[in-house]
């Protein structure tokens, strides 16, 4: 088949930290969403997939998952974010939204009935928005870490039997990019089931971790998240 069409369910369980320097560059608390503010550290996300085959040997890729969490507690202790500082006692609300967004194109170096291995290389445009408010002293932060991330990588795949195949792939990158710098890591192993021509299904497990600083001068600031968990998904083929 030219065309896959993938959709996921993501069982996500992460973790992530942030930093909001003030705008005169004063350096703010390293704050953990989880542990200091209430974050969720589970959701079910939905994600989805598309790989486009011009040949054996070419295709095209694109995937899209946004993770949105929410959390509320008292803060133990005061904690500096960007402009302001939350005094220790203060309820604060706290919401964090990533978004991921992947292009690539892949090229393998080998490709037969029982076998495939390739390299690959793209962009990954990442958004992390974190929003910080108490609805008592009407106090209220952002912090807004974007950026197009290229990434370089492998993928495989192996047939085991006629019906399934194990697969696999890896993304990274390291660079320093428009007022940002930081590192990617993207892992993805998986086992897929075909029933029929056009359908199939399976499970896999990803991985991503993130750290990012930007100077921005609207948002200075540093986000170092985590992600992972088990997905199910189903597939498409024509």
């Amino acid at each position: 088949p030219k065309l896959e069409i993938r959709m996921s369910a993501f069982s996500d369980s992460g973790d992530a930290k942030v930093i909001r320097d003030s705008v005169d560059g004063a350096p703010g608390d390293e704050i953990d969403l989880e542990n200091v503010l209430g974050v969720s550290d589970n959701e079910t996300i939905a994600q989805f997939d598309a790989i486009y085959r011009f040949n054996d040997f070419h295709r095209m890729e694109i995937g899209y998952h946004e993770l949105v969490r929410n959390g509320t507690s008292t803060l133990k202790r005061d904690v500096q974010f960007g402009d302001t500082v939350f005094a220790e006692g203060t309820t604060v609300s706290t919401r964090f939204s990533s978004e991921l967004l992947r292009f690539s194109y892949a090229y393998s170096l080998m490709n037969d009935s029982q076998k495939e291995l390739g390299v690959m290389a793209g962009v990954h445009i990442a958004n992390g928005i974190t929003d910080i408010e108490s609805e008592t002293t009407g106090e209220r932060e952002r912090s807004d870490v974007s950026t197009p991330l290229p990434v370089i990588g492998l993928h495989g795949s192996v047939e085991l039997g006629s019906k399934s195949s194990l697969g696999a792939r890896v993304q990274m990158f390291a660079m320093e990019f428009d007022r940002v710098e930081g590192w990617m890591l993207y892992m993805m192993l998986e086992w897929q089931r075909r029933f029929t021509d056009s359908l199939s299904a399976g499970i896999a497990y990803n991985f991503y971790q993130t750290e990012l600083d930007s100077t921005n001068s609207d948002s200075p600031g540093t986000l170092k998240t985590r992600h992972q968990g088990p997905v199910l998904f189903i597939s498409a083929n024509f």
